[in-house]
């Protein structure tokens, strides 16, 4: 941290002994800190609200309040909660110290302590929090950047919208090609809303309008928009969902989201003129806790996934991009965007893939919140 850093920095010493004041304020105003200095757990509360100090070293055994009220106060306060707390004290024992941790001090520093332990300390303390810092300024700068773009993505789509009205088709391909259009426009305004979604899902905003869905219905959309993918590499898909399969999600989401998802990456991963089986497993009714549920299993007979990526495929902190067997590029972030969804409909995501020469592919399973009714016998068709 450099001298100009530190000038910048303000730490509030907080003890009942003038001489502790001293050759703390001492050690530290060396150091380059600006040091304000309280004597008790009364002052050192009026004195944070005037100066927001950027951290704290706070004595535990005062008379008039202790430390561990002071902490629990600044803690309790939303304009002082994010400011670290070191507790400097002579009590050693392990329930001192744990209850130190549990008022939400950051450090437990006991005396008698060196002045070079004390500086490493307040030193990475500090440097935590100015990453603290940096990322909550990086947040916001995204979510103001993904702001932007909806609203100028959303202005364009509305304006094709509003232009399909006027169109008057004057043949039946024309009229094809105009319903096209909107629903494709449709879609990407429905998509604009998934992004608003998922950046109120991080900050627990989020609100689902969850609502009961036939699954044949949200197939054949998401098998639509997919298409061109599935003809170019001559895929056959196998569907054996009986009709009246209703499952209890998020209409966009589950289309958008996770189903194309999850269909585009089996059809990435196959061999050409290979085969996609998509199907359902009943859990048998009133077995709790997933008598309500079932599994809808979407299978290829592609290259697999090797286990080391199955280990690591819904963290978003790692990416598990591969290409396809035609070279097909994507991002390798859609698996963890793909279990958040499902999980906020209830459910859940599993993976069973197998990498060998005789038998390979790769089966994900959805667990499902379903509408109970007599599942009648599916019919195979293809697509």
């Amino acid at each position: 941290m450099s001298d100009d850093e530190k000038k910048k920095i303000t730490i509030l010493i907080v003890d009942d002994i003038a001489e502790n004041l001293q050759v703390l304020g001492g050690l530290l105003d060396k150091e380059g800190f600006d040091i304000s200095p309280a004597m008790s757990g009364s002052e050192a509360l009026r004195l944070v609200r005037n100066i927001k100090p950027d951290l704290i070293l706070l004595d535990v055994m005062m008379p008039d309040m202790d430390g561990y009220e002071v902490c629990r106060q600044l803690k309790a306060d939303e304009k002082t909660a994010d400011i670290p707390v070191i507790f400097l004290t002579a009590r050693v024992e392990k329930e001192d110290i744990v209850r130190g941790f549990q008022t939400g001090a950051v450090d437990y520093i006991t005396k008698p302590f060196s002045g070079e332990e004390l500086l490493s300390r307040v030193n990475n303390h500090l440097k935590i929090q100015r990453y603290q810092h940096e990322i909550e300024r990086m947040n916001l700068k995204r979510k103001e950047l993904l702001h932007v773009l909806c609203h100028d993505l959303a202005n364009p789509l509305t304006a094709i919208m509003t232009a399909i009205q006027l169109i008057e088709p004057v043949n039946e391909v024309e009229s094809e090609m105009v319903g096209y259009i909107e629903k494709s426009a449709k879609q990407g305004i429905n998509i604009i809303n998934v992004v608003r979604d998922i950046e109120a899902a991080e900050t627990n905003e989020m609100q689902m309008n969850l609502q009961y869905v036939i699954l044949n219905e949200a197939l054949d959309s998401s098998l639509k928009m997919l298409q061109d993918k599935i003809e170019t590499k001559g895929i056959r898909i196998v569907r054996t969902v009986p009709d009246d399969v209703v499952v209890y999600v998020e209409l966009t989401t589950f289309i958008n989201s996770v189903l194309n998802n999850l269909l585009t990456n089996a059809v990435k991963f196959s061999y050409k003129e290979g085969k996609i089986e998509i199907g359902i497993r009943a859990i048998p009714y009133g077995q709790p806790p997933d008598g309500n549920f079932l599994i809808l299993e979407i299978k290829d007979y592609g290259i697999g996934i090797p286990s080391d990526i199955i280990e690591s495929i819904f963290d978003p902190s790692k990416k598990t991009h591969r290409d396809g067997t035609e070279g097909e590029v994507g991002t390798g972030f859609g698996m963890p965007l793909v279990r958040m969804f499902v999980r906020a409909y209830g459910g859940d995501i599993f993976i069973e893939s197998d990498t060998g020469q005789s038998n390979h592919g790769t089966t994900i399973c959805l667990k499902l919140r379903r509408l109970y009714e007599t599942l009648a016998k599916g019919s195979e068709s293809g697509s």
